[in-house]
């Protein structure tokens, strides 16, 4: 679910003013493993206040072999099925894309760059390696010819 958005908030308990929370808007993205990812500098109040509470290794979780096949996935979809790419804009999102490139794929789904727009596809089960992921990319491709 997290994969869908591009922007959050943010809050961590305030050391400032304990017992109140400190909340800001934020963009984010997530890794392979679903994560969120989030930039911030050293000298932000959330920075000071999420180091003494949460530590980062309570959110790992296990790692997918579709992510060590991401940039072969990405490669091979980009050279030979830009086409498909395009198809499943129209199909999925009723854009027509001049252009369409795969720039991310994960165990939830994809991301494709469609002309300046990101557009995200989901998967109908999850995804953990490249020969799911392909059946997955075929189905899509089938139904968007439709």
């Amino acid at each position: 679910m997290v994969r869908h958005f591009r922007s959050g908030v943010l809050a961590t308990q305030s050391l400032k003013f304990p017992g109140y929370p400190y909340t800001s808007a934020l963009p984010f993205c997530t890794d392979q493993q679903g994560r969120p990812v989030v930039l911030i500098s050293h000298l932000a109040e959330h920075t000071q206040n999420a180091v003494h509470t949460i530590p980062g290794e309570s959110y790992l979780a296990p790692t997918l072999a579709i992510a060590e096949a991401e940039s072969e996935i990405l490669a091979h979809m980009n050279a030979d099925h830009a086409h498909n790419l395009r198809d499943y804009c129209r199909h999925v999102h009723e854009r027509t894309a001049e252009s369409a490139q795969m720039i991310g794929i994960d165990c939830d789904g994809f991301d494709v760059l469609a002309d300046a727009e990101v557009l995200r596809f989901d998967f109908d089960t999850e995804v953990k390696d490249a020969g799911a992921a392909r059946a997955e990319l075929v189905n899509l491709a089938k139904a968007s010819r439709v």
